[in-house]
């Protein structure tokens, strides 16, 4: 089964709320300012939500507990934000955001979970936390002062990171054993802090540009 949701047109104060056990969500929204949607699908193994939103001040949230199931958000504009909850096994997700301002929150808890996200443009953030077992992130962001965030807890989790441009910060965490951490900065002013406790953990760090600062601790 699958539900689909369009809205064009001028969208301030806008909210759609779609609870549902289909296998697909589809939500595609276009128009001026201020859509919300907010997605919940309940246990149900093989559940895609698919979110494109365009313009600014935009919202998605979307919680789902299920297996191997899916979540992709798309958002163009400025001053955008998303959350996503994800709870299961073998599941995965696939965020971007183009535009300024910008702010997305991830959140997963299981085993074999998978998530990137993708920020194209000035002063975005991102937080992710993922703890459980075999968990990878894979985080880009491209611009002028952007923000990563991320915490990991659980075996055998890896982190992607990479930023392009000056004055980002990011903030890279995990905790447990058989932890391996790729991160890469290039521009200028830009720091980098990784922390990692337990054993057996790896990280690889490059910088290229001027004045920046990394801080690593193992």
């Amino acid at each position: 089964m699958k539900v689909n949701i369009f809205s064009m047109g001028l969208m301030a104060g806008l909210t759609a709320v779609l609870a549902s056990t289909t296998t697909l969500a589809s939500v595609i929204s276009t128009g001026t300012t201020a859509a919300s949607f907010v997605v919940y699908q309940a246990p149900a193994s093989g559940d895609v939500i698919v979110i494109t939103q365009s313009d600014t001040r935009n919202q998605a949230t979307v919680t789902q507990n299920a297996d191997s199931s899916a979540i992709t958000i798309v958002q163009n504009g400025s001053g955008n934000t998303f959350q996503v909850i994800q709870a299961g096994m073998q599941n995965a997700s696939g965020m971007k955001q183009a535009g300024n301002g910008n702010g997305a929150r991830l959140g997963q808890n299981g085993t074999a979970l998978s998530a990137t996200v993708m920020q194209d443009g000035g002063g975005n953030s991102l937080r992710a936390d993922q703890s459980g077992f075999n968990q990878l992130l894979i985080a880009s962001q491209t611009g002028l002062g952007n923000t990563l965030l991320v915490n990991q807890s659980g075996n055998s989790n890896q982190i992607n990171a990479s930023q392009n441009g000056n004055n980002q910060s990011a903030w890279l965490a995990q905790s447990s054993s058989n932890n391996l951490i790729i991160a890469s900065q290039v521009g200028s002013t830009n720091q980098l802090s990784v922390n990692q406790v337990s054993n057996n953990n790896v990280a690889f760090v490059s910088q290229n540009g001027r004045g920046n600062v990394a801080h690593i601790r193992q």
